[in-house]
């Protein structure tokens, strides 16, 4: 609204400014005057363009503010609704929803093709009419174009790079969402969704950064390059006046002139504002393209995990755990058969179970009902006699931790990561840390490494490999120390004679306070003390 009131003096700059040279140049003979009031003007007219200028970069700033206050309510309520907030962000809900209607984007453009073929015709009548009253005056009105063209041009490669960033930032960002979403069990498990939300902010201040640079070329270079045409209008009235008063044009002729040539920056314009949206919109439409390949079926069901984030509760203690029991425990994805039913199974601290089952029998969507991270659709899951649904999130996950074969690293060092969300692991001694690091085998990895702990650690752990990043999460859940510790596939990439040291090895240190669940598709590692359990057809056998 501010900015629109700023463009009222450019609308009547040329009324004001034939009245002042009309009755003061004209009609008095005062061809002195030509020049103070041609300064004045041009004065005033830069002062009103600097206003207006500096109220866009501000409505920009403004606009980008609320922009990243609307995604930073959908980033907080990502627990509850991914998929809507990854359609959102990946293009713009208005955007979305025009290119999603197979009629809507040729409609449209057929409108502006229509609107093109149009002013194109009028420039060339009016060009010919300009030339026909007067050709030096036509010349001066003329002289703005290739300046315009020129600049528009520019402007226009320019975007199209910072367009590109876009896309790679738009990539980036869905890139980190998808590690959010198919990390979910870790994050989770770990208490990581601050850290995952200042990680994905992190780069979408990067995009922000460069989206505002787009604007300022859209919304201020590319209407200061369409303002040289007022410009030109004041030159044309001055040089006009002048004519008059020394008779080489009549007063009939410069008026027939100006009517014709005001017609001229509106066509100009049109044109200048086709070119730029459309070059906007087939960039917005590659984007779209380009970012929206993870559509809602391609998103693995375990990232669905998401939409049931624990309730709030106000149980904040369940003294030392003692057992976890499942008692009548089912689960079924939406729209498919059930997977287990009727599951009794009381698990007392200390013991250590592999889990066995064909693929697709349930083995880890059990272990995350047990866990919390999925709601049974019947039954219940106890952690000693609470049921774990009432309890606070943070206690569960600090005595039950499910670890899968994929897991959250965010950006910061290894010691950030391994740390992060459990307070004892923030008091463990240098000590204590490299008797862990010994069982685990990253010892050989942190003395490798030049800066070791504190070696950088890149969004996903890109800079690492699988094994490497299984075993620094043994290390993370080593740390936490909890009374419940789920192992799905987690030493898949790990040889398997290290995978057998380094499991014997968790077991022997953690004793009785611990007990271990793991999933483990072919060795059987055999450990000592270790019970099979066997899901089949939906039941647990040997339990």
């Amino acid at each position: 609204m501010i900015i629109q009131l700023c463009l009222v003096p450019f609308s009547v700059f040329d009324i004001v400014l034939v009245k002042i040279i009309t009755d003061k140049v004209i009609t008095e003979r005062r061809i002195d005057l030509l020049f103070p009031i041609a300064i004045i003007f041009c004065g005033v007219m830069l002062i009103v363009l600097c206003i207006e200028m500096w109220l866009q970069y501000r409505a920009i700033c403004l606009g980008q503010f609320w922009d990243g206050t609307i995604k930073d309510r959908f980033l907080r309520s990502i627990l509850h609704k991914p998929l809507e907030f990854f359609q959102r962000f990946s293009a713009g809900e208005i955007l979305y929803r025009v290119l999603n209607d197979s009629a809507a984007l040729p409609s449209y453009m057929t409108q502006m093709r229509w609107s093109f073929i149009v002013n194109l015709f009028s420039m060339i009548v009016v060009i010919a009419l300009m030339f026909y009253l007067d050709i030096s005056l036509s010349l001066l009105v003329l002289a703005a174009i290739p300046v315009q063209v020129w600049g528009l041009s520019k402007v226009g490669r320019k975007c199209r790079k910072i367009y590109e960033n876009l896309k790679l930032c738009d990539q980036r960002l869905l890139g980190n969402l998808d590690n959010i979403t198919t990390c979910a069990e870790s994050l989770k498990a770990f208490s990581l969704e601050n850290q995952a939300r200042h990680d994905w902010f992190s780069d979408y201040r990067i995009r922000l950064r460069v989206e505002r640079r787009l604007l300022v070329f859209q919304r201020l270079v590319t209407p200061l390059l369409l303002k040289i045409n007022t410009i030109m209008a004041i030159v044309v009235i001055c040089y006009g006046a002048y004519c008059i008063v020394t008779g080489i044009l009549s007063m009939g002729t410069f008026i027939a002139f100006l009517i014709v040539a005001a017609r001229f920056p509106d066509i100009v314009q049109f044109l200048a504002n086709y070119h730029v949206g459309l070059q906007d919109i087939i960039m917005c439409c590659r984007r779209v393209r380009a970012t929206w390949q993870a559509l809602e079926h391609n998103i693995r069901p375990e990232a669905r995990l998401l939409s049931k984030p624990f309730p709030v509760s106000c149980l904040s203690r369940v003294g030392n755990p003692k057992y976890l029991r499942f008692s009548k425990v089912g689960y079924a994805y939406s729209g498919d058969k059930q997977i287990f039913q009727d599951i009794d199974w009381e698990v007392p601290v200390g013991r250590v179970y592999r889990l066995q089952g064909q693929n697709g029998s349930g083995k880890s969507t059990l272990l995350k009902v047990g866990a919390g991270l999925l709601t049974p659709k019947t039954g219940q899951v106890f952690l000693n006699e609470f049921n774990i649904r009432e309890i606070k999130s943070d206690v569960v996950r600090r005595n039950v931790i499910y670890l899968s074969s994929e897991n959250y690293w965010f950006k910061g060092t290894i010691r950030a990561n391994i740390y992060y969300g459990f307070g004892n692991g923030c008091y463990s001694s240098q000590k204590h840390l490299e008797e862990l690091t010994k069982i685990t085998g990253t010892n050989h990895l942190i003395e490798k490494l030049p800066r070791g702990f504190d070696t950088p650690v890149s969004t996903g752990g890109e800079n690492f490999s699988s094994g490497e990043k299984q075993r620094l999460s043994l290390l993370r859940v080593l740390l936490a120390e909890p009374a419940f510790m789920f192992l799905d596939e987690s030493l898949t990439s790990i040889h398997s004679d290290d995978a057998a040291r380094i499991l014997s090895e968790m077991i022997r240190y953690l004793g009785r306070d611990t007990t271990v669940i793991y999933v483990h598709h072919g060795v059987n590692f055999n450990l000592p003390q270790q019970k099979d359990i066997q899901l089949h057809t939906g039941a647990l056998l040997n339990a």
